[in-house]
Formats: C-alpha cells, sequence, structure tokens
C-alpha cells in the first residue's frame, strides 16, 4: 500500500497541474506537490483541512455550486478567475470528476484537477485586442479618406474614437478660430508631402502641453478636447 502511494504521489507531482481529492466533507485527502506550492502549505498540513482554510472563504463561495454539482455525481470542466488568499487572483480551468462508490451508490469525494490559464488568456485577449483595433483603424481610415478638411476630420474621428473607446473624448472645435486657422495652415503646409506618399513627422506647439490620444491622420485630442500636435503619415 505504502508503495503505491509512494509511486502515485511520485506521478501525480510530475504533471504541470493542481491535483487534489476532496471528500464529501469538503475536506481534503490528498493533493500533489504543485497544490501545496502554488498554496505555500506543507504536504502534511493541507490533508484534513476544509478547502476554505486553504483557498480562502472568497474562493470557496465562488466555486461552492460547482463542487456540489461535483458530488451529485456530474463531471464539472470550466474556466473562471479564482481570488485565492495566497496565490491572488488567477484565470484557472478547473476539472472535478465525482469519485463514486459503486457499491452503496454514493460519492465518496471529487478529484480535482486544477490548471493556470493566466498567461493564455492574457495572449488570448491582447490578440482580440489587436484585431478590434486593426478593424477599427480600417473602418476609420475608409470613412477620412474622403474628407478635405482638417477640422472636419478631427471631429469625425473623434467621435468614432469616442465610440470605440466608449468614452466621450471630444466636441467639435470648428468654432474655435484660433485652433482652427493652426490646424488648417498645418494641414496646407504639409498636404503636398503626404499626398505624394512621402513620411513626415513634426510637431508644432500651439503653447499648451497635456497627455493626449493619437488618432488616424495626425489629429491629437486631448483631455480638454483640443489638438495639440499634428502627426501625419
Amino acid at each position: 500500500m505504502q508503495a503505491s502511494e509512494n509511486q502515485l504521489r511520485l506521478v501525480t507531482d510530475s504533471i504541470p497541474a493542481l491535483i487534489s481529492y476532496v471528500d464529501a466533507n469538503f475536506c481534503y485527502r490528498f493533493a500533489n506537490k504543485n497544490y501545496t506550492d502554488w498554496f505555500k502549505v506543507e504536504p502534511e498540513q493541507i490533508i484534513g483541512k476544509h478547502i476554505s482554510e486553504i483557498i480562502g472563504k472568497a474562493a470557496f463561495q465562488t466555486i461552492l455550486p460547482k463542487l456540489k454539482l461535483a458530488l451529485s455525481g456530474e463531471r464539472i470542466t470550466y474556466e473562471q478567475i479564482m481570488p485565492y488568499q495566497t496565490a491572488g487572483n488567477r484565470y484557472v480551468e478547473i476539472n472535478l470528476v465525482p469519485d463514486k462508490d459503486t457499491e452503496n451508490r454514493r460519492i465518496k469525494g471529487f478529484y480535482a484537477l486544477i490548471q493556470d490559464i493566466s498567461e493564455r488568456k492574457l495572449v488570448e485577449k491582447r490578440l482580440r485586442t489587436a484585431a478590434e483595433l486593426d478593424a477599427f483603424q480600417v473602418r476609420l481610415s475608409d470613412i477620412l479618406r474622403e474628407l478635405d478638411s482638417p477640422v472636419e476630420v478631427q471631429e469625425i474621428a473623434s467621435r468614432f474614437l469616442g465610440e470605440y473607446l466608449k468614452v466621450k473624448l471630444a466636441r467639435p472645435i470648428a468654432n474655435n478660430s484660433e485652433y482652427r486657422v493652426l490646424i488648417d495652415k498645418t494641414y496646407k503646409d504639409t498636404k503636398s508631402y503626404f499626398s505624394e506618399g512621402e513620411y513626415i513627422v513634426f510637431e508644432r506647439s500651439l503653447g499648451i502641453k497635456r497627455n493626449a490620444i493619437i488618432l488616424p491622420f495626425g489629429y491629437e485630442i486631448t483631455k480638454s478636447n483640443y489638438p495639440v500636435q499634428v502627426h501625419m503619415e
């Protein structure tokens, strides 16, 4: 028996996942090394402990409905962000396999296999964001391509960007003669270059300095809703 247990631990400790066995009272009966390392407990300390004592009360309440399903005999696989008390917030994939007693047909507990997929989810989110941004830029470029007035470009671009970011970024500056003159002059001064397909980068100070968002075709909208810098390519 001892040899079998040692062999089982050797195998489970080599698997890059958190593996545990929990009884019907939500108490640990087994946990592999990755599990105890993750939650910073010694292997001998986890046996007999209630799940909430190890993963935290908040995390336990989060997964309790799934644990009850496992104890009812249902096999569960799902992904969820878990607020672990020692490991912090982690995006995990959880597999729960009921341990059925074939003789009296009751559920004695369940096996749990947990994998940290936080990095994978982060990469997926970045890819989705990049794809959404590319689609937005193509759509906005198509809309702005035929416009000739830089002020009109600024107004339409800021409106579309605001819709994309779900915030109100800018108000039209058509009635602000000072900024309109400066933008129109900048546009006319450089139009001959970028209309020929050349790449140019320049700055023109308007006497104010603020954090800003650069719009396609070079229109920067500040928190005060006025362009600060023109960057065209």
